[in-house]
């Protein structure tokens, strides 16, 4: 959603304002990727996991197939 689209005017104060709250949603989307990424959680049955391996406890139909994300990872970025 822009918060620009409807007029075509804005102060200065708007547009920093902005600027700022994109740049520090962006880096707490960032942080907790990271965080959830490759620190170590705890859940009732699996404590000091990571993210991977409770991935890999809990089977639904929404599981993240391990191979799969490697291999996207490996064509996206080479």
């Amino acid at each position: 959603m822009n918060p620009f689209s409807r007029r075509e005017t804005h102060d200065a104060k708007a547009v920093w304002a902005y600027k700022i709250l994109t740049a520090l949603t962006w880096l707490l989307a960032v942080v907790t990727t990271l965080y959830y990424t490759f620190g170590t959680h705890s859940s009732k049955h699996h404590v000091g996991e990571n993210i991977w391996r409770q991935n890999d406890a809990h089977r639904t139909p929404f599981h993240l197939n391990d191979i799969v994300t490697e291999i996207y990872w490996y064509v996206v970025f080479s």
